[in-house]
């Protein structure tokens, strides 16, 4: 299960990394980084994603790039409030759900998340939490800036989650400006709990502040917006030329190659480390 790699990334000081994806050609080019790298990868939907297309379709794709390339892959829900649309996901066969009840009184949190456990649980599906909002808006998400207190890192904890988000001034989208990070948050939330914590708003952070992140306890990182720059990128460029318009296989073949070299970027930095023979 997901569960025990995320626990046992925490315990090696490595991360898994958890990618957002919108269509298929990202989570190909996402699944053919885990194969070249021969570790293990997340691959996120966003709830707005799923909300408009149902669950069958990202589903589907899923399912298809984890037989035909790699079946070392992990399928989550991102960022979610509504309760129906996260038991349609575990029902659907998601391997973890994110319940985010940051923006809500801990008391609601807590109560809310732990409905969404017995039911995920009792169906192996793991389940991440948060607490504290991560600033910025992104697929749908979006809260305001608000910083994780050890008293409620402790009390949604005790819950049961199986990792824990944590928001210490992180940013999804781009960051402006890194002066709202509160390292000593996010080292105290590592502190007060021995879960597996998830970083939020990856994308923009130099490789000393994932080191920093994975050191004090972070052993899940999300990345969405760089994978949007650079299907954007092949987008621009294809229909500038208007190749797409001869040959439309090549955008999809430049999509899930600019994506692969994307996330096997990050898996490598996130691992941190290679063996004798080249594999991570």
């Amino acid at each position: 299960m997901v569960s025990e790699l995320l626990r046992a990334a925490r315990y090696e000081k490595t991360a898994i990394a958890a990618f957002n994806c919108s269509a298929f050609d990202s989570m190909a080019g996402v699944a053919m980084a885990a194969k070249e790298s021969g570790v293990p990868v997340i691959i996120q939907t966003s709830a707005a994603l799923v909300a408009t297309l149902g669950t069958a379709l990202p589903k589907g794709w899923f399912d298809l790039v984890k037989k035909h390339i790699c079946s070392d892959c992990y399928l989550h829900l991102d960022h979610c409030q509504d309760l129906v649309l996260l038991k349609n996901c575990i029902d659907a066969g998601w391997d973890m759900v994110m319940y985010d009840g940051s923006a809500d009184k801990i008391e609601d949190n807590c109560r809310n998340i732990t409905a969404v456990i017995a039911y995920a649980h009792k169906n192996n599906v793991a389940v991440e939490g948060e607490v504290g909002g991560v600033m910025g808006e992104e697929s749908g998400s979006k809260s305001s800036n608000a910083y994780a207190s050890a008293r409620d890192v402790s009390m949604l904890a005790q819950c049961g989650p199986d990792c824990l988000a944590i928001g210490f001034g992180n940013v999804h989208g781009s960051y402006k400006t890194k002066e709202t990070l509160n390292w000593d948050v996010l080292v105290q939330a590592g502190k007060t709990t021995e879960l597996p914590l998830v970083l939020h708003g990856g994308s923009g952070l130099t490789d000393t502040e994932f080191f920093k992140a994975i050191d004090a306890g972070c052993a899940k990182i999300n990345i969405s917006t760089e994978l949007k720059r650079v299907y954007a990128k092949a987008v621009k460029n294809s229909t500038t030329s208007m190749e797409v318009v001869i040959q439309p296989l090549k955008l999809h073949s430049e999509l899930m190659q600019l994506t692969m070299e994307t996330a096997l970027n990050f898996i490598t930095i996130f691992r941190g480390r290679k063996n004798a023979n080249g594999k991570f």
